[in-house]
């Protein structure tokens, strides 16, 4: 409920109030940011699951056995990642995100004899066609790409955009103040989803396993990202330590 509201102020306020020449510059910093740790982060979560395998332990004996229907190839994915950056409605990228998936098509073929036709209908394989589907979800990059935009041309248009940027910079405020206020009481809440789910649960023991693997990988993956690969990046354009800009970053961190 506040993810999208918050990004989006944030986002445009942020650089309508910057130079043009300088917003347009952070916004290419930001998208290849993006793109460079969102690949990073990938890389890092595959490499994590195929090590430690969390989950359901039967789900293993299942692995590399073909399911039917053809894998997405990589050309697909990046293809995806293209469409997602520039959503074709930005309402619909609230709530929903392109995927790429195949489905079988049975081969038209027409013929005058029918007991060819039915000769040749038996010795054909189904073919594997591509589409483009909408999967639930909030197209984040999609949602950024828009926001930078925007946020471009108003810093551009001087004084005549001076009220949107004004409307903007007061929702962000209005969004971080509720959202210092549900911090207060959402232990309450994920107390109750918590325990409202932990009922539903037939064998505790077993779930309990799989889920604490589950954190365990997460929390991992996390802690490699945060510790290792962001501060080394920042190390390497920089040269400056990287902790002493994450201590100033502590309420961000805490907040998101």
């Amino acid at each position: 409920m506040m993810i999208l509201p918050l990004i989006i102020s944030s986002l445009i306020a942020g650089l309508a109030q910057l130079d043009a020449k300088q917003s347009g510059r952070m916004g290419s910093i930001a998208l290849l940011y993006y793109f460079a740790t969102t690949t990073i982060a990938v890389i890092t979560g595959i490499i994590l699951v195929l090590t430690i395998h969390p989950g359901d332990p039967a789900i293993k004996q299942n692995l590399g056995m073909e399911t039917g229907g053809k894998n997405v190839s990589t050309v697909d994915t990046f293809l995806d990642l293209i469409r997602n950056m520039f959503p074709d409605n930005i309402v619909r990228a609230t709530f929903g995100q392109v995927q790429t998936k195949y489905i079988k098509v049975r081969p038209k073929v027409v013929l005058a004899n029918a007991s060819y036709l039915a000769e040749v209908q038996a010795g054909l394989h189904d073919l594997e066609k591509p589409i483009v589907e909408y999967s639930d979800g909030m197209n984040v990059l999609g949602i950024i790409t828009f926001c930078i935009a925007v946020g471009i041309v108003l810093s551009q248009l001087g004084h005549e955009g001076v009220r949107v940027v004004e409307f903007f910079a007061t929702m962000d405020k209005v969004i971080m103040r509720l959202v210092m206020y549900i911090m207060h009481y959402s232990p309450i809440g994920i107390m109750c989803l918590i325990m409202g789910k932990i009922l539903e649960i037939a064998d505790l023991v077993d779930t309990a396993k799989m889920l604490a693997l589950y954190m365990f990988t997460v929390l991992c993956g996390l802690a490699i990202h945060a510790l290792i690969t962001l501060p080394l990046i920042y190390f390497v354009l920089t040269k400056k330590n990287p902790f002493l800009f994450m201590r100033g970053m502590l309420d961000a961190w805490i907040t998101a």
